[in-house]
């Protein structure tokens, strides 16, 4: 999907803060990305490979989009993410309410998201 495609879907906004970037709390807005998988008939998965714009790697797996509302966000406090600024899209886990360690979680953040490949 492009950026332009992904803002359509329904989005989901929260608050979390952003340990790895700006180190405050932002509120982030873009559709979870189990809505993504369902849109594009995924139905059973293990885990999604991400590639950043610097070639970073991280996996994510199948029960973190399942049981969490992970945002692939396109927006920060309202305003589209520009490359310098983690953009244009992010991977983003909730903080608020919910007890996820950040040795475990904070790599899954990755931001200047360029690919996802369903594994």
């Amino acid at each position: 999907f492009d950026l332009a495609t992904l803002e359509k879907f329904d989005t989901v906004s929260y608050r979390a803060y952003d340990r790895q970037g700006e180190g405050r709390e932002l509120t982030f807005s873009g559709p979870l990305l189990g809505t993504l998988l369902k849109a594009a008939g995924v139905t059973e998965y293990k885990s999604l490979h991400c590639l950043a714009l610097n070639d970073y790697a991280v996996d994510i797996p199948a029960s973190d989009i399942d049981t969490l509302p992970v945002l692939l966000a396109t927006r920060a406090d309202g305003k589209q993410m520009s490359v310098a600024n983690y953009g244009p899209t992010r991977v983003v886990y909730p903080t608020e309410g919910f007890d996820l360690p950040g040795f475990r979680y904070d790599p899954r953040w990755i931001w200047q998201l360029a690919v996802i490949d369903v594994q």
